[in-house]
């Protein structure tokens, strides 16, 4: 893709706008990458790469420049000077000094070239009044010293070449009056020529006529043809995508005025862009429906007072129809603002995989959690497991693929003895069970949803795994009411709940490294109670009795479904309270909670056997 933009840019001759269109993490910023390597090697040409997601208006259009000429100095395309000169352009006023035609005129203008003569005229009478001006020094301190009674053989009028002079003195003093003499003679030129100077104000470039003359500037200093990438349009609030691509195409008319016009490259959405522009309707609507005009039926028989008249609105439009026009302007905008399109194809299965390959197994040098995890085959597994059907992009690897190796290291620290404390996860509980911790990682991400349900009943998991696998057992638990497909008990819905459907893909694999319980997994933590309930249960029955709520606990024990699992957690909580308070309070909403039940099951007999039922 990049070497094909490189041949398109290099064979158009003038000043054009490519769009390189695709979605968030299609690896648009990666091609314009590429292509400024592609181009690297060619000295006419330059590639800036710059993000429109700066201000707006004609702020944006100066924010636009300053990323312009930051760019060039990074890559020397313009010296120090220039770069220092052109921001003082933009940051406020500019100072200048000009030609005028005579010392007394107030305006700019051609000066006449009699101007040297008299610069020549000045400096010659600067160096006679300098030649003066040290002889006179010297008699006056020769005068002196005859005074105080020494250097009589020195001749007052003379004194510049004694009689008696060393030829090192004679060179050292004849040097030292040729420079003053000379540095004169340069002064009184320049004070001359100077008197021809006007020094005018320019203010900062507050409109768009001066900000495309900065930019024509600096097309001129930096001598190359430019490929100016600009990326993030589509991250633009909606109100601002139409004010930044009308910047764009300012300067890019701006730019085909130059010998070497410059070539854009906007890498962005189209739809989000169309999508924008459709809700600020540019310009108004291009192409206005037509309402139809209503016809009376000549032969109508029926009395025009019995029937009934519908509102008259004569300016309303259907919003179907206006909707469409706008989508068509839009459309015709874009149409024209773009040149030349160049769609990024979608990523293959297979090309994502290889990808996270990549990433992890490297060229030289293997990613550590290759060997955690027990080698190349249990990575590529491990691959397979989170670069699901569903993954579109590079950016969606490269987030599966972090966060599972955080958990992983975060687990790993976890299981291990430190400074003498305990470890908070048994050793091999989450770093021995990788695909499932994968699974975990993609549904978290993925299908929120779906996760949000496993976190709070652990053994979902695990149950959705053996329905998917064709167990009947599995397929009548209530858990998964919820999950069945409308008119069958035997088949879950894969169509309306989609992190079925990556589940079934896993769940023959992942069936045979199953973790007793998967708490530890989504937690990077354990305890008992979570082992037995899942994670939110455990930590709600916690709650309540580390807070002596033991009517809320009471009111689980007499629904009466999980009473067995929910006292043996709550024992495991008792076991685990901190000593004081916190223990206190467990044991007293635990007494608490244990009346609230015997007093409802013996007012209602029937209910244990209703329940064992």
């Amino acid at each position: 893709m990049a070497q094909q933009l490189s041949r398109t840019v290099r064979e158009v001759g003038q000043s054009l706008a490519i769009g390189l269109l695709g979605p968030f993490g299609s690896g648009k910023s990666s091609v314009v990458r590429l292509l400024t390597s592609e181009l690297a090697v060619n000295k006419d040409w330059a590639v800036l790469h710059v993000s429109a997601e700066h201000h707006s208006g004609v702020a944006r259009a100066r924010a636009l420049m300053y990323a312009l000429l930051d760019a060039a100095l990074h890559q020397k395309l313009i010296d120090e000077k220039t770069y220092i000169s052109e921001r003082a352009c933009l940051e406020g006023t500019r100072q200048r000094a000009l030609q005028r035609s005579t010392p007394e005129s107030g305006v700019p203008g051609k000066p006449q070239w009699r101007r040297y003569g008299r610069a020549a005229l000045a400096g010659v009478l600067w160096v006679l009044a300098m030649l003066l001006g040290l002889w006179m020094l010297g008699v006056g301190a020769v005068v002196i010293v005859h005074a105080l009674g020494s250097a009589q053989n020195v001749s007052a009028l003379t004194w510049f070449a004694p009689r008696d002079a060393t030829p090192l003195t004679g060179v050292l003093v004849s040097a030292a009056a040729v420079a003053a003499i000379l540095a004169a003679g340069k002064e009184g030129a320049l004070q001359s020529l100077k008197a021809y100077e006007i020094t005018v104000s320019t203010p900062r470039p507050d409109t768009t006529d001066e900000l495309e003359q900065a930019f024509t500037r600096l097309l001129q200093h930096i001598g190359r043809r430019l490929v100016i990438a600009v990326d993030d349009i589509d991250r633009l609030a909606a109100s601002d995508v139409l004010d930044a691509l009308a910047t764009i195409r300012s300067f890019l008319l701006t730019g085909t005025q130059h010998r070497r016009p410059p070539v854009f490259l906007l890498s962005c959405d189209e739809d989000i862009v169309r999508e924008a522009i459709v809700g600020v309707r540019p310009g108004g609507l291009a192409h206005r429906p037509v309402r139809p005009t209503p016809v009376a039926a000549p032969d109508s028989t029926q009395d025009e007072a019995d029937t009934p008249v519908a509102p008259s609105r004569p300016n309303a439009e259907p919003a179907a129809a206006t909707r469409k026009a706008t989508e068509e302007a839009a459309q015709e905008y874009l149409n024209k603002l773009f040149t030349i399109r160049v769609n990024l194809p979608a990523h293959h299965d297979a090309d994502l995989r290889d990808y996270a390959e990549q990433l992890l197994l490297g060229k030289s040098l293997a990613h550590p959690l290759v060997e955690e995890v027990g080698g190349l085959a249990p990575t590529r597994a491990l691959i397979q497991t989170l670069i699901h059907r569903q993954v579109r992009d590079p950016r969606h690897v490269i987030r599966l693929l972090n966060s599972f190796c955080t958990d992983f290291q975060l687990a790993k620290r976890r299981e291990e003895h430190v400074n003498g404390r305990l470890a908070r996860i048994a050793p091999g509980e989450v770093t021995g069970h990788p695909l499932e911790l994968a699974r975990l990682t993609v549904l978290r991400h993925d299908y929120r949803e779906l996760y949000d349900a496993i976190s709070s009943e652990n053994r979902l998991l695990h149950l959705l795994d053996d329905a998917l696998l064709g167990s009947q057992e599995a397929l009548t638990d209530p858990l998964l009411d919820r999950y069945r497909a409308l008119g069958s008990s035997r088949r879950l819905d894969l169509e309306h709940f989609s992190g079925l459907a990556f589940l079934s893909a896993t769940a023959s694999r992942a069936r045979t490294q199953r973790p007793f319980h998967i708490g530890p997994l989504i937690n990077l933590g354990s305890s008992k109670a979570s082992r037995l309930l899942g994670s939110q249960m455990a930590a709600d029955i916690d709650n309540e009795l580390v807070q002596r709520n033991g009517a809320s606990l009471g009111e689980r024990l007499i629904a009466g479904d999980q009473r067995a699992r929910l006292l043996e957690a709550a024992t495991a909580s008792l076991g685990s309270a901190r000593r004081g308070q916190d223990l206190d309070n467990a044991v007293a909403a635990a007494l608490e909670a244990l009346g609230v039940s015997a007093a409802a099951l013996t007012a209602d007999p029937n209910q244990d056997e209703t329940q064992a039922t």
